[in-house]
């Protein structure tokens, strides 16, 4: 921990250059320093002596070459994590605030999204931005509850479509939609009337997709309600179940948004299954200190209707209540 001045740092910064900030970071992307000077349209000698000026300042090598690449040092990696941020928010700052036009951004957003989001409502995602904002980027970073609020200081996501993140005091939260659970499986296979019987449910054995915590929630679930199923065979990609579940006697629960993305066009049977599952919510999550960007906001706002049509459509299609 490094002791604060009176002045809240300021005679440090004062005496740093914020270029130095960004050369680190061109370097950091790169990985080399030849290619972080074509970035910053500068000369070789230029982003060198930028970067002994950042290894004086900050008393480390902080890139070393390893088989011709710049390798970051453990030091580089704490550093990379505040200047992502403290530039980004800089730049923020510079952002004209009250005019966006999505017809003509070419924003680059980054959405984190689980495992099973991802597969539902990606490509819904893109399909949308793509018409209203069609010079815009979106990129898709892998975001479960446990990882979301690390990537958020990291700056690696704008924004996150998940499960409900545990509260924090920087972090904004919107409650979207609720996700009840489907059983999907292959149901000549399985010798199974539709919709499954309980007595099929406990009979049959069972695919696991463990991305998170869920799976271990929908056990603890089944147990408070004296049920147990016999997991066969756990993977880690909701994409791949189904290639698991057809032609065998195998049932996977899964969230309604992802057994209902997995069913179209794959022959499985997909029902409500036979009893009475909690719902989870799906939140919209990010910084509080970006919530009144026009950018974010527009896009929080094609979020949530994707995010709600595909609800209703895979509950529609599974027969829910």
């Amino acid at each position: 921990m490094t002791a604060t001045t009176q002045d809240g740092g300021f005679s440090e910064l004062s005496r740093l250059d914020l270029n130095l900030a960004i050369t680190f970071l061109a370097i950091w992307q790169e990985r080399s320093v030849s290619k972080a000077a074509t970035k910053l349209s500068l000369t070789q000698s230029a982003v060198s002596g930028a970067l002994a000026r950042l290894r004086k300042a900050l008393g480390d090598p902080l890139f070393v070459r390893v088989r011709g690449m710049m390798e970051p040092t453990p030091r580089a990696f704490e550093v990379a994590t505040k200047f992502k941020f403290g530039v980004g928010a800089l730049a923020d700052a510079f952002t004209e605030p009250d005019h966006f036009d999505p017809a003509c951004t070419r924003t680059r957003f980054l959405v984190g999204m689980s495992d099973d989001l991802q597969l539902a409502m990606a490509p819904r995602v893109v399909q949308r931005v793509s018409t209203l904002a069609p010079f815009a980027t979106v990129q898709f970073v892998p975001s479960e509850p446990h990882t979301t609020g690390t990537l958020f200081e990291t700056g690696d996501i704008d924004v996150a479509v998940v499960a409900q993140l545990p509260e924090r005091s920087w972090l904004s939260q919107e409650v979207i939609g609720t996700c009840a659970y489907a059983c999907l499986l292959d149901s000549w296979a399985c010798k199974a009337d539709m919709p499954l019987s309980r007595a099929d449910f406990q009979r049959l054995s069972h695919l696991s997709v463990r991305t998170g915590e869920r799976d271990t929630v929908l056990d603890a679930q089944l147990a408070a309600m004296g049920l147990e199923r016999h997991v066969q065979v756990s993977i880690t990609q909701h994409a791949l179940a189904p290639a698991f579940l057809k032609g065998a006697a195998l049932v996977a629960t899964l969230p309604i948004h992802t057994a209902y993305a997995l069913a179209q066009g794959s022959r499985l049977s997909l029902c409500p299954p036979p009893m009475d599952l909690p719902r989870a919510n799906i939140v919209i999550a990010e910084r509080r200190t970006t919530q009144s960007t026009p950018a974010l906001a527009w896009l929080r706002t094609q979020l949530r209707d994707v995010v709600q049509e595909v609800l209703s459509q895979g509950e529609q299609f599974a027969i829910y209540p």
